[in-house]
């Protein structure tokens, strides 16, 4: 099996920026009011804002030997195990190999450069990135991760058309389109940018229904 299709295989979207990969090790990236049946190994949050910063959450699917990788302000409200990140620092938790990317807005306001992240993460023989609330920057371009996931849903982030030209700047195997339909964004922003992208994508459907 391709790494993009078997890092692909092993992810759940939870919602909005919330993902689960359940391989080698148990990763959960930005979980956000989210509800898992077992603890897991590493949680990676991309900044401080409430819907990727769950201190709660966080403490809930965590066990005393799970490890938590953060950005930005979000470091400091979290307990245990926390491993601050900034962009273009590299965290190894066992034979997990995180990078972490820049992730800003290039003319809005809300995510100023150097406060969050994204992460390229290494793991069962492929890279997984998860791009954080970000637009299309220079810095991911050329990434080619075996599987990437974008924000589409506008406002704080990419809309659907930037995202369809970062994700072929960026050049994953697989892109997967994520925060859209919960906060901001239609239901819809997924399928339409599926629709609209030139390579290759897969629009998951998350666990918790869209309201």
């Amino acid at each position: 099996m391709p790494p993009a299709d078997n890092l692909l295989s092993r992810l759940t979207w939870l919602k909005h920026a919330s993902f689960l990969y359940d391989g080698s090790v148990r990763i959960a990236f930005d979980p956000w009011q989210v509800l898992l049946d077992r603890p897991v190994d590493l949680v990676l949050v991309t900044h401080g804002h409430y819907d990727h910063c769950d201190p709660e959450t966080v403490s809930r699917i965590t066990a005393e030997s799970s490890v938590v990788v953060a950005a930005g302000a979000c470091a400091d409200q979290l307990v245990g195990d926390v491993r601050p990140i900034r962009p273009g620092e590299v965290v190894k938790v066992g034979d997990v190999v995180i990078t972490a990317t820049d992730a800003y807005n290039l003319q809005k306001k809300f995510h100023p450069r150097g406060e969050g992240a994204g992460f390229l993460v290494a793991v069962d023989g492929g890279t997984i990135f998860h791009a954080g609330d970000t637009d299309d920057i220079p810095e991911t371009h050329g990434l080619k991760p075996d599987l990437a996931l974008l924000p589409v849903g506008g406002t704080y982030t990419m809309d659907v058309p930037e995202a369809v030209r970062a994700a072929a700047a960026i050049g994953a195997g697989i892109t997967v389109p994520m925060h859209y339909g919960f906060i901001v964004g239609s239901k819809g922003d997924g399928e339409r940018f599926a629709k609209e992208a030139s390579g290759s994508t897969k629009v998951l459907t998350p666990v918790e229904p869209f309201p």
